[in-house]
């Protein structure tokens, strides 16, 4: 289990399953034949993974807020035009949240990831949401900055139903 803390305590958790477990085994002969600079690449494809799965734990903790109505937690995991929003229209985006969510007993479930890309500390992750009492499929481009060494929402490529 891998854990991450950012700068104000606040942190998450994740299980990084291994699929392929057989990845060590075909490194040993690359090891054994041309030393460490053969697969010096792998660290770096390491810390693109770790990146991925941080993009996507920051677009979780964005979801698990939202159903939260948590504002104190969004505001903490947004930059932007959505921390803006946040910080100016509080109490009415929180209704709003909640009018659209736990009102109508809704929840909006993460289904899944797409292609998630990383460039230096911008990110944007391709994602599968929908809702509890929905059956209908949303896909949403989230964008996110990193900002203090943790990954924020900034925006999403269309509004989440």
């Amino acid at each position: 289990m891998l854990m991450f803390n950012s700068r104000n305590g606040s942190g998450f958790k994740f299980a990084l399953t291994i699929r392929r477990p057989l990845v060590m085994l075909s490194l040993t002969p690359a090891l054994l034949v041309g030393g460490p600079a053969v697969v010096g690449g792998i660290g770096s494809a390491s810390a693109d993974v770790i990146e991925s799965i941080a993009v996507e734990q920051a677009v979780r903790d964005y979801v698990d807020a939202t159903n939260a109505v948590d504002l104190a937690r969004l505001r903490n995991d947004t930059c932007g035009y959505m921390a803006e929003e946040l910080e100016t229209l509080g109490p009415l985006v929180a209704y709003k949240m909640w009018s659209d969510g736990p009102a109508r007993g809704s929840r909006l479930i993460v289904n899944g990831f797409g292609e998630t890309r990383i460039d230096g500390d911008a990110a944007t992750a391709a994602v599968t949401l929908s809702r509890t009492n929905s059956p209908t499929v949303q896909s949403v481009e989230f964008r996110l900055a990193r900002s203090e060494g943790a990954w924020k929402v900034c925006s999403t490529d269309s509004p989440i139903a």
